[in-house]
């Protein structure tokens, strides 16, 4: 079992810092956006206030540095992180979009990408022991949030999606 430390942390706050200081060593141009509210509040003030989650910031840096390394090992050169407010099924979330410009996911992998020991093709030329993802769904799951794939657009490439639940504090 997981053990979180929780505390109100807003999501974009933590983003902006820690790509930061993952961009030198991974050698990624990393792009982070703060997202209009799809349900319509479009002012990055009040929005980028929504972003407020109860989260163990620990883990959240390990979900980023793990998106960040998986993109850096598929041979991706920029990555756009989007952070906002989004509704999917009639519930409100915190949303994180991790986009990269690299190949995407291999096809056969879509289904199978979060399973332990899963690597794409480029991983096993780089020693990846194909956990990273398993270990963000375990993270993401652990603070009651879900974690999807696919490959498209912004960049053409990976795209991680993940919804957190917004603190009742904000």
């Amino acid at each position: 079992m997981l053990v979180l430390y929780r505390e109100p942390m807003d999501l974009y706050d933590l983003v902006i810092h820690e790509t930061r200081s993952l961009e030198p060593v991974l050698g990624l141009r990393i792009i982070v956006h703060a997202s209009a509210d799809r349900a319509g509040a479009a002012d990055k003030v009040g929005y980028k206030s929504g972003c407020l989650i109860e989260t163990d910031a620990d883990r959240v840096r390990q979900v980023l540095s793990n998106l960040a390394a998986n993109s850096a090992a598929a041979g991706a050169a920029e990555v756009e992180v989007r952070v906002g407010r989004a509704r999917h099924e009639g519930h409100g979330y915190v949303e994180l979009e991790w986009a990269d410009d690299g190949p995407g996911f291999p096809a056969t992998l879509l289904e199978s990408a979060f399973e332990r020991f899963v690597r794409g093709t480029t991983a096993r030329s780089t020693g990846g022991a194909g956990l990273g993802l398993s270990i963000v769904r375990a993270i993401v799951a652990a603070h009651d949030g879900t974690v999807a794939i696919r490959n498209g657009r912004p960049l053409s490439g990976a795209v991680v999606t993940i919804r957190l639940h917004p603190s009742a504090r904000g």
